[in-house]
């Protein structure tokens, strides 16, 4: 498992899932006083494990830990799904094939990462949980699509192996509200390793 650092402070896309974390501050100001203001850096987070080894047909949890490590407070989603987003899974070191499908909401999806926003107080952490199934074993990522479409993404991991998933902090840009501080900064990858057996 690995911690990743902050170094940008731009946004991407996302929608729906977990618990969440932090941000960082741009100057004086804290982001409570710039709402839906420039998006503040200084966030890092890793990627935690349940355990080590999962029996075959299982996925351990996963959890991406957000730090905030400003002086300022920033928010995110209090859920993962469209936040908190898997960008690869690997098996003994091979890239594991994905499967994606958009999934049909009721409103738009990007309302409910919006309205789910939490502000994460500087110095704290939050875990923001990725999701993941088990008929059959897959971790899954959603993120909403330049139309607005909220995508889920699956990477199956039933076979046994070493598996390492990666993931990243990435709160869609037009989840901003002005009652709440900057979203909080895209954060660099975090990794973390299983064993299926």
């Amino acid at each position: 498992m690995t911690r990743a650092r902050v170094i940008a402070a731009a946004c991407a896309v996302a929608a729906l899932g977990g618990v969440a974390t932090a941000c960082s501050p741009g100057g004086d100001t804290p982001g409570g006083d710039t709402p839906g203001g420039d998006t503040p850096g200084g966030v890092t987070t890793e990627l935690r494990s349940s355990t080590d080894r999962s029996p075959s047909g299982t996925v351990p949890r996963l959890m991406l830990v957000v730090h905030n490590d400003s002086n300022a407070a920033c928010s995110l989603p209090s859920h993962g799904i469209g936040s908190a987003i898997v960008t690869s899974v690997t098996r003994d070191g091979g890239d594991v094939a994905s499967t994606s499908r958009p999934v049909p909401t009721f409103a738009p999806s990007i309302d409910a990462v919006r309205a789910a926003l939490t502000p994460l107080p500087p110095g704290e952490a939050l875990a923001l949980d990725i999701q993941t199934s088990t008929d059959p074993a897959a971790v899954e990522s959603h993120r909403i699509d330049g139309g607005g479409t909220l995508v889920r993404t699956t990477w199956p991991t039933g076979d046994p192996g070493e598996y390492r998933v990666t993931a990243a902090l990435e709160t869609p840009p037009a989840a901003a509200r002005d009652d709440r501080p900057p979203l909080c900064a895209p954060t660099e990858r975090a990794t973390a390793t299983f064993t299926v057996e």
